[in-house]
């Protein structure tokens, strides 16, 4: 978590703190990448399942 590294912005080592930062980043970054695919196909389910043409016959 976020919350976690923000000691490190204190820390002597800092180019270790700036790997783990950057780590963290990129954690942050491909959980938004995933949640923006999830919101992406809700968005399709939702338009399908309020579109008053679309019906059940398969």
């Amino acid at each position: 978590m976020l919350a976690d590294l923000l000691p490190l912005l204190e820390a002597d080592c800092v180019p270790r703190s700036q790997a783990l930062l950057d780590a963290e980043r990129e954690r942050l970054e491909e959980q938004i990448a995933a949640l923006t695919q999830a919101q992406v196909r809700l968005d399709e389910v939702i338009a399908i399942a309020t579109d008053t043409t679309w019906t059940c016959d398969a």
